[in-house]
């Protein structure tokens, strides 16, 4: 600091990353959208935690990092990926009431499954692929484990709450 004091700023998790390049950056939790050979995906801007959103919802979510690869595809109809105007959302309109949304986070991807009203659909199917990782439930978490039973990825928890905040 400027009279001589020092302050040191602690993060629960990496907010840093060297690129390929070697060069130290800061981690983004923007979305930028990127064509490659006629086809639309929308990416992680910067960040050592690849994370790929497909133009349809059915052909999946990637992540990457290091030797971790996983791939979630939402099990029933949806429509295209919409980008929100300040890059931090992805939205797939799954019909009138539902729609899956995502946000990034410094270490992988957040999801909320939003329900404008009652529908009566109360469960969503994804098929999670774990590229032979095993899911391990740890408590209440889980994890994905590699054949050695070293941890390489955590699902974080499942929250749900209503709209009103007294059905949580």
């Amino acid at each position: 600091n400027l009279d001589g004091s020092k302050t040191k700023i602690v993060y629960d998790f990496p907010v840093k990353y060297i690129d390929e390049l070697g060069n130290i950056k800061d981690k983004s939790t923007e979305i930028i959208e990127r064509v490659t050979n006629g086809v639309r995906k929308f990416t992680s801007a910067s960040n050592d935690v690849i994370t790929t959103f497909s133009e349809k919802l059915s052909d999946g979510v990637y992540l990457r990092f290091d030797d971790v690869s996983t791939r979630m595809i939402y099990v029933g109809a949806g429509q295209n990926a919409v980008l929100s105007d300040d890059g931090k959302t992805i939205t797939y309109v799954i019909n009138d009431n539902i729609s899956l949304e995502y946000e990034l986070t410094y270490s992988g991807y957040k999801e909320d499954i939003v329900v404008k009203q009652y529908t009566g659909q109360t469960h969503f199917d994804f098929l999670f692929y774990t590229a032979g990782m095993s899911l391990v439930e740890d408590g209440e978490s889980y994890s994905l484990v590699d054949s050695d039973g070293n941890v390489k990825a955590l699902l974080g928890d499942v929250i749900a709450f209503t709209a009103d905040e007294r059905n949580n």
